[in-house]
């Protein structure tokens, strides 16, 4: 990654994710709190909002856009990460 390259990672669980360093940056999936739950939302009317709508992860080859999640009957995301460095991008 730090030489242009792009990391995608769907749906991981902390019991697989977490110690194992997998990331090429530390990462953590969990509350930042032990005993927390999980962060998700289970809204499926939550509004999707991209922070960088035009990075290539969403408009190359095909864009994804908010439309695309019309009609989601599941949660809008879970398992979110924890404790990001600084250098990892979120779209």
């Amino acid at each position: 990654m730090s030489n242009g390259g792009t990391l995608v990672v769907q749906y991981q669980r902390d019991f697989a994710w977490n110690g194992k360093n997998y990331a090429p940056f530390p990462a953590k999936i969990g509350s930042n709190q032990p005993g927390e739950p999980l962060p998700r939302i289970t809204d499926e009317t939550a509004a999707v909002i991209f922070l960088k709508p035009e990075d290539p992860l969403l408009s190359t080859p095909n864009k994804i856009t908010g439309k695309d999640f019309d009609g989601w009957v599941q949660e809008r995301g879970l398992y979110y990460g924890q404790n990001l460095m600084r250098n990892t991008l979120r779209c």
